[in-house]
Formats: structure tokens, sequence, C-alpha cells
């Protein structure tokens, strides 16, 4: 079992760090046994996301969040499907966009995954309201 760390947000320069750390090996709270994931330096740095993994497939979805590198804050209507290649690296898409109705791009989301492969996310903010 493994607790997967992505993104986040500095002041600069902006980047994407990820790192796992695995729960099946002893650790302390004072010292715990990161390690570096690569795989996602090319992916755009994207804060305040939210994600949710689909067990069945080992895919990570990461929905919303901010771009703090863009004029305009939230630029994070794009929604990035990750999977892990080995231990330590990751491949990652963007999946394209479909149908009429696409969410807008939007901060504190809380998505999950059914067993149906269905995901739904709710709330958010978008910097202007909550919609």
């Amino acid at each position: 079992k493994r607790i997967y760390y992505i993104g986040g947000r500095t002041n600069s320069p902006q980047k994407v760090n990820t790192f796992l750390l695995d729960l099946s090996s002893d650790f302390t709270a004072i010292s715990p046994n990161f390690v570096e994931v690569f795989g996602l330096e090319n992916m755009p740095s994207l804060a305040w996301t939210a994600a949710c993994l689909e067990k069945e497939v080992n895919t990570i979805y990461i929905f919303g969040g901010a771009d703090a590198s863009q004029s305009s804050l939230f630029q994070g209507d794009t929604i990035y499907k990750i999977k892990p290649s080995s231990d330590t690296s990751f491949n990652w898409t963007i999946l394209p966009k479909q149908g009429d109705v696409w969410p807008i791009a939007r901060d504190a989301i809380f998505p999950i995954i059914d067993k149906l492969s269905r995901i739904f996310v709710w709330g958010g903010r978008n910097g202007n309201n909550s919609q």
C-alpha cells in the first residue's frame, strides 16, 4: 500500500513534484522514507486539485485546481489521467473533452468514483462564485 503525493504549490518556480510513501515498509513520522516518482515533470503545475483512484485499473484522475503560472489563476479545466508505469514512474495523458457540458476550472472540489467507473465531482469555487 502506498500514498502518492502529486503536485502542490510553491511560490516559485512552478513545478510538479511527486513522491510516494510505501506504507508496507517500516518508517517513523520523524523520518518517513519518501521516494521521488518521475514522469510528471512536464505536466502543468496545478495547485488545489482533487484526485480519485480507479483501483481496478490502477489509474489516478486529477481534477480542477488553479495554475498560478497563468495570468488567470483558474485554468484547471483539464482532467488528467495518470497511470503508474513502474514503482517510481508515471505516464500521464489529458482526457479529451467530450459532449456539450464540461466542468469549469475550480478548486475545493470532491471527486469520487463508483463501481461502474463513473466519476462524480461535488462543490468547488472558481474565484468568483460557487457553481
